[in-house]
């Protein structure tokens, strides 16, 4: 018998080791496989097929799934992961700090040289990680407003842009509406000030042409003709912030 759980599945290769595959329904008319960066599998299924038949769909992309889900992990390899625990390196702005915990009635996050000192009463792994990244949530709209003012004086003539809106996403560094609403993920905080300016003027761009079509490079290499070097640079890190 598959091992099925909590809408999970595991499927193993030919060296016995296994692989989780999150169940998902979906109003999707066909069953559809996906291998996130981070490496997670998932199966899509119509809410007209039952939770029990997507092993035998997930056995026949087996090949397939293990296949992608290696690659992504290779990938993964020299990507730069958000890491909340005592001791490790963060990075913010593209710096890394080293997080150090200190036991205090006041709860305070503090960057001082490349050290993030986190005050607090507990040091348990999920409390040090909604502090930071409530800090870092106020830093993001802090520098993000700042480069988004900034990046608006780029273009040559003015642009409807209206009001910024930060949440976390799992595979985007921001979109953009026509209504003038720019989302940025908190990520970005993450990464070098020049790479979170490139995806601003990226989306400031859309307000032009809300497509990516040969007039939209035309603009974003008329307002920042450096923009292919912050778009590799940023494949270095990843959009979830976990």
């Amino acid at each position: 018998m598959p091992y099925i759980k909590e809408h999970y599945l595991q499927i193993k290769d030919d060296q016995g080791q296994h692989y989780d595959i999150q169940i998902k329904k979906s109003k999707r008319k066909t069953i559809g496989f996906i291998v996130r960066k981070d490496g997670q599998m998932e199966i899509c299924l119509p809410y007209h097929i039952p939770f029990s038949l997507a092993y035998d769909y997930a056995m026949e992309q087996q090949e397939w799934l293990i296949k992608k889900h290696k690659q992504m992990r290779k990938y993964n390899q020299n990507i730069i992961f958000p890491c909340y625990e005592e001791g490790s390196a963060l990075y913010i702005l593209g710096q890394a700090y080293q997080i150090k915990f200190i036991i205090d009635i006041q709860k305070k996050v503090e960057k001082k040289e490349n050290i993030l000192w986190v005050y607090g009463h507990s040091r348990k792994k999920e409390v040090i990680k909604n502090q930071i990244q409530t800090e870092l949530n106020c830093w993001a709209t802090s520098v993000f407003e700042e480069l988004i003012q900034k990046s608006l004086k780029r273009f040559k003539e003015p642009l409807p842009y209206k009001q910024l809106k930060i949440r976390r996403m799992k595979s985007s560094w921001g979109n953009m509406r026509r209504s003038g609403l720019m989302t940025l993920n908190l990520a970005l905080i993450h990464t070098p000030v020049e790479c979170i300016e490139f995806v601003i003027i990226h989306e400031l761009c859309h307000l032009r042409h809300f497509n990516h079509s040969r007039a939209f490079y035309r603009l974003m290499n008329e307002v920042m003709a450096d923009w292919k070097q912050y778009d590799k640079e940023l494949r270095n890190y990843s959009p979830l912030s976990l």
